[in-house]
């Protein structure tokens, strides 16, 4: 999870460094070059991938050449060609005797109904009314109903909705700050983005923290590292070396908050998702948990680029850095307090090892 995200971070705080040196440098058309070449890419590999499933059937095919070889009294093709014959008979009466059995169940289960069928449970939340919101999206969508009802969960997607907001949010004031503090081109804005992005490259390494010590700790811990280091912001006003020394300490010290936050979370909610599949296993069937709960992180991830753009904008623009600084304090402390009292602890962690292990 750690290299996963460690990309997804990267992506987010090494465009504005890129974007900005490319248009310093080349001019405007060309950073979109830049970013055509980075999708061809993309979709290179996308194309030469091999899925999971795809590897397997061809294991088994192999190994199923590797049995013929080694009979070779089965290789020739009247024997293939009776076993074929008998194999399919075989499969056609035990598909008649089978679909006779499903047929004369069901009608034994109609039948029953009436009788022998239980009351149905009440759904909690619904209230006994059958037109109300939760009712309605409880049975729309068992899946995601079923996810979300977890609290635990919840909590671990609102972090990453309060990690994207924030980051997000720099993307999206700091060039006008250092541009109107400072006086700095693109070139000098896209080099400030370093100071943000080089902590992503230790997701890995934060990932193991997080396996060893359990997300709670560790997200906690980025909460307050990434707090602290906004609460600092909001005082570097002035174009001075302190200044620009003390922005650049400070951006380092917040990405690796935020680094901090991201990647235990998301180990939890998965964690925490395997654990509500196991326990509802006529809702979630073979189909897994793996995709709801990603699309869950970039749900938040899409919410956080709307809303701390435009949130934190219109405090820098209207009243100040300083209160646009103060308001994503208040949403890191806000995200820290549903960790705090839901997120998981270590053996989230050592659940995760010995689940490597097997």
């Amino acid at each position: 999870m750690g290299f996963v995200f460690s990309g997804m971070t990267g992506g987010f705080l090494v465009s504005p460094f890129l974007a900005g040196i490319v248009y310093a440098k080349a001019g405007y058309f060309p950073v979109f070059i830049l970013v055509f070449a980075a999708l061809a890419f993309d979709l290179f590999l996308r194309i030469i991938i091999i899925e999971g499933k795809t590897m397997a059937r061809s294991i088994a095919d192999g190994e199923q050449r590797e049995r013929y070889k080694a009979r070779p009294e089965e290789s020739s093709p009247r024997l293939r060609k009776s076993s074929l014959t008998g194999n399919k008979h075989n499969e056609h009466d035990s598909a008649e005797d089978s679909d006779s059995e499903h047929r004369l169940s069901g009608s034994l289960t109609m039948i029953g109904t009436d009788v022998d069928e239980p009351p149905k449970a009440k759904i909690p939340g619904t209230s006994g009314s059958q037109f109300s919101p939760a009712f309605w999206f409880r049975n729309a969508f068992p899946r995601m109903a079923t996810l979300l009802s977890s609290r635990r969960l919840s909590a671990a997607v609102y972090g990453c909705f309060t990690y994207g907001t924030v980051i997000c949010s720099f993307d999206a004031i700091l060039p006008l700050f250092v541009n109107r503090t400072f006086g700095w081109d693109s070139q000098g804005i896209g080099l400030i983005f370093l100071a943000l992005t080089v902590p992503a490259l230790a997701g890995a390494a934060f990932g193991a923290v997080s396996d060893r010590y359990g997300p709670k700790r560790v997200s906690l811990s980025g909460f307050a590292i990434a707090s602290v280091s906004l609460a600092l912001l909001a005082f570097v006003r002035d174009n001075s070396n302190v200044a620009k020394a003390g922005l650049t300490v400070l951006l380092f010290t917040l990405g690796t908050g935020m680094n901090l936050i991201l990647t235990p979370l998301a180990a939890d909610m998965l964690y925490k998702a395997n654990i509500i599949e196991e326990q509802n296993p006529d809702v979630f069937g073979d189909a897994g948990t793996y995709a709801l709960v990603y699309s869950f992180i970039c749900a938040a991830f899409g919410l956080a680029t709307s809303v701390g753009p435009a949130w934190s904008g219109f405090m820098y623009e209207d009243i100040s850095w300083t209160a646009a600084m103060v308001t994503l304090v208040t949403f890191c402390l806000l995200g820290g307090v549903g960790v705090f009292f839901y997120t998981g602890g270590a053996e989230a962690g050592r659940r995760v090892r010995l689940d490597e292990q097997v």
